[in-house]
């Protein structure tokens, strides 16, 4: 499950109490640095570029999460956007709440594209709808921001959409391998109709009654192989951080970007829109190591992580991160839960935070 969220009744720290890898990485870059941005609350210049990797996940999981059976690919870019959600901002699991993919008829099948070229055509041009919303959405944001710094005319919306059609290539990557093992071992099942518990979203309810209104007979077609490859990612019309993955002891959460499972491993993608050149790579080598010790955890301590990759969309590039061993994972726990204690179960002193920057790290493009 690539969400678990707070039980209230057994959760006494709350969501603002918890640890994360963001404030692990920054209080190991500098302690003092920490203690400005999480106790004493100093935020720092909000520069255009902080707002353009969130536009660009924006508007690629908006495209994974449509599919070419159902829309055409100039339809409105909200045809999928009013999903029903619950007061904390999860897609609602209420039974007769309307979905809008279940609203849907299917287009005829003549008009589903039937091979590579037509499925890459297609999510291009859906890309070219979705991202100068998600960007404009970025902007308003950005204005309205106290500490906004900088200019909005620095970003460059054709390098956005060139960062999109890069991660369009890297998922299609994984369609093609799934067409070429005839949809996987669990084909079958999706054609029936089965759904795990928190399905990839793609604008349908979380229980199917009947099979998969896009089945189809005989070898996978290059449709359903888009709609099995279908990874997890928070959907994007989803709240603020409702879809944490929170520690069964709640003093730890972490927010997956894509999590590909269709061939029942385990593979979880740090999406950034970014080259990767700056010393920022050396903390998402260590944030996916945190977020497979909470696959982990959050999984009875059953099941690991088979894969951890970051693709960074500005160079390129899919970088594999070594998947932590199940003794360096127990290490890091207990590392991490003292380090809870240390930073918020008191309120730890500016002297206790004294200011000791770590070395600046340089890598090549691709975070190398």
């Amino acid at each position: 499950m690539p969400v678990r969220l707070a039980v209230p009744e057994v959760d006494e720290i709350g969501p603002f109490n918890r640890l994360s890898a963001s404030q692990v990485n920054a209080y190991s870059s500098c302690p003092r640095l920490w203690f400005y941005e999480k106790v004493r609350r100093f935020k720092m210049p909000q520069i255009p570029v902080l707002f353009v990797g969130r536009a660009v996940e924006e508007a690629f999981c908006r495209m994974l999460q449509e599919t070419p059976a159902l829309l055409v690919a100039n339809a409105s870019a909200e045809t999928l956007a009013n999903i029903p959600l619950d007061q904390s901002g999860v897609p609602s699991r209420e039974t007769g709440m309307v979905w809008p993919a279940d609203r849907l008829l299917a287009l005829p099948e003549e008009m589903w594209p039937d091979d590579l070229d037509g499925l890459r055509t297609w999510a291009q041009q859906r890309l070219g709808i979705h991202l100068p919303r998600a960007l404009n959405d970025m902007k308003v944001e950005w204005e309205k921001d106290e500490r906004k710094a900088g200019d909005w005319s620095s970003v460059d919306s054709g390098r956005c959409l060139d960062m999109c059609l890069k991660g369009l290539e890297m998922h299609l990557a994984q369609v093609e391998r799934c067409h070429v093992a005839e949809g996987g071992p669990n084909l079958e099942q999706w054609r029936a109709g089965a759904r795990p518990h928190w399905p990839s979203p793609d604008g349908r309810s979380y229980d199917l009654p009947f099979q998969h209104p896009l089945a189809q007979e005989g070898p996978v077609t290059w449709v359903e192989a888009w709609e099995v490859t279908r990874p997890w990612f928070v959907d994007p019309n989803a709240g603020k951080f409702a879809m944490n993955a929170i520690h069964p002891e709640h003093w730890f959460q972490g927010e997956y970007d894509l999590i590909y499972r269709w061939d029942n491993t385990i593979n979880i993608v740090d999406l950034k829109a970014s080259v990767g050149a700056g010393d920022r790579s050396g903390n998402y080598v260590e944030q996916l190591r945190m977020y497979a010790m909470l696959w982990w955890v959050t999984h009875d301590r059953k099941e690991t992580v088979d894969a951890l990759e970051i693709w960074y969309l500005g160079a390129d590039v899919i970088k594999p991160i070594d998947v932590p061993t199940i003794e360096e994972m127990k290490a890091m726990e207990s590392d991490l839960n003292s380090l809870w204690h240390q930073l918020k179960v008191t309120k730890p002193s500016m002297d206790e935070c004294p200011p000791e920057p770590s070395p600046m790290r340089g890598f090549a493009p691709g975070g190398v």
